[in-house]
């Protein structure tokens, strides 16, 4: 791995607005999650060819940030406009939440960070990113985004319009039960069933049709 700058937010001295952000973020996530996760170490990257051999390929110029395990990497706040394809500043600060929101998700389900579009809805949701406008026959394939690697960006409009549907047709506690059930077991069938258990109707695209026009009409 190269050699990247490295701080820990307890005690960044460089970067003490990052730490105080995710303090912060830490206490909003712990409130909604009703867990709390750790705080993450953050490794800011110089460029996108040091992205690129972190990542281990080359990367498409609107990806900036991952996590594995409780790190978060992200380009560097001086560099996340040179480097990306990113024209808002203030897209770093909500890219940082996003990737924090990961970490939660992954702790309330014991290790599980799918489905894909759930786990980036939840987090695009959470980060307050923009919504993107999708069609109807776009939102209806996130049947088939239980295991994309998130290459696709469609995952990320499609993810967070299922999930501000279901948060507000069905509230939180629903999605949180859904999250949770998902321990030990990351296989979209054993999904499908939670999901049929906790809001009583099908993941499948027929039944989400009808949701929508049902509670929409």
């Amino acid at each position: 791995m190269p050699n990247i700058n490295c701080f820990d937010v307890e005690i960044s001295k460089n970067h003490r607005d990052i730490g105080n952000f995710l303090k912060a973020t830490q206490g909003e996530f712990t409130d909604f999650f009703g867990i709390q996760a750790p705080m993450p170490s953050c490794f800011l990257i110089d460029s996108r060819k040091q992205f690129d051999e972190i990542w281990g390929k080359k990367t498409e110029d609107w990806q900036v940030a991952w996590v594995s395990d409780n790190n978060i990497f992200i380009l560097k706040p001086e560099k996340f406009l040179e480097e990306s394809s990113h024209n808002n500043q203030d897209n770093f600060w909500k890219i940082l939440k996003h990737e924090y929101s990961h970490i939660y998700y992954r702790k309330l389900s014991g290790g599980i960070n799918k489905p894909k579009w759930l786990n980036e809805g939840l987090a695009k949701y959470l980060a307050g990113q923009k919504a993107e406008e999708i069609s109807l026959e776009d939102a209806l394939d996130v049947t088939e985004l239980h295991d994309d690697p998130g290459a696709n960006k469609m995952i990320f409009p499609v993810g967070l319009f299922w999930v501000r549907f279901l948060l507000k047709n069905f509230g939180k506690d629903r999605m949180l039960h859904l999250i949770m059930g998902l321990k030990g077991n990351p296989s979209k069938k054993h999904f499908c069933d939670e999901f049929r258990k906790i809001y009583d109707f099908e993941f499948n695209k027929k039944e989400l049709w009808n949701k929508i026009k049902g509670l929409t009409d």
